[in-house]
């Protein structure tokens, strides 16, 4: 797993840890790159843009997201804030699940916030890979990749499903090897399972540099869950 740290010192979310920082070697995705900035900064053409382009730089302080953002199957995407200082903030302003990917190929997420997401019941699909997650669901297929590097997961809350559960407050990610370095995981609360974050399905999980402080569920405190891999 390497480094997860649990901690209830001051909460100094500017940035993710940086006194011993993981050197992450980002996958490097083929194709054409976008760069939203300005009046932009909207949560259509944040999906207009993914839809289109192979890498998405967002140049942007705070995109508002009115309805989850959806990565379809088998795309590669590369979502990173490329502020000049500081990283950009997809809020869900409590009442939506910020971003959903649907089995695609090879996710890479860098340098955002995830704040303020939010799935209910009423919003799951019964399709499991469709349910859950307050902030963000990385879905993929073995064989997949999902890196997530200096990330921070924020306030984001999850209802139980139609089968009385709930997997993954701030993330869920499933299937797919997933790597997970120099992110932070803060008050995100799940009804039944993984407060800060459930990892499950197949896949590899790896996880080093990491930051979780007093994420929640139901059940007791509970920062971080992996099912058994399958």
């Amino acid at each position: 797993m390497g480094l997860v740290a649990l901690s209830n010192n001051s909460r100094n979310i500017s940035s993710c840890p940086t006194s011993a920082e993981v050197r992450q070697s980002v996958p490097k995705i083929e194709g054409q790159e976008t760069e939203l900035s300005g009046a932009d900064c909207t949560r259509d053409k944040l999906q207009e843009a993914i839809n289109n382009f192979s890498k998405v730089k967002l140049v942007c302080n705070d995109i508002s997201i009115s309805s989850q953002v959806v990565v379809n199957v088998d795309k590669k995407v590369h979502i990173i804030g490329a502020k000049p200082s500081g990283k950009t903030v997809l809020n869900g302003n409590g009442t939506k699940r910020i971003l959903f990917t649907r089995g695609s190929s090879v996710t890479v997420v860098e340098n955002l916030e995830f704040k303020n997401g939010k799935s209910e019941s009423t919003q799951f699909a019964p399709n499991p890979p469709e349910k859950n997650a307050g902030g963000a669901l990385i879905y993929a297929y073995p064989l997949d990749t999902i890196t997530i590097d200096r990330n921070i997961f924020l306030g984001n809350t999850l209802d139980t499903d139609f089968k009385n559960d709930s997997l993954g407050g701030g993330l869920r990610t499933g299937n797919g090897d997933t790597k997970i370095t120099n992110s932070v995981f803060i008050e995100n609360i799940s009804k039944a399972r993984g407060g800060g974050l459930w990892k499950g399905e197949k896949g590899k999980g790896v996880f080093e540099n990491n930051l979780f402080w007093e994420n929640f569920t139901y059940n007791g405190t509970l920062n971080l869950t992996t099912a058994p891999r399958i």
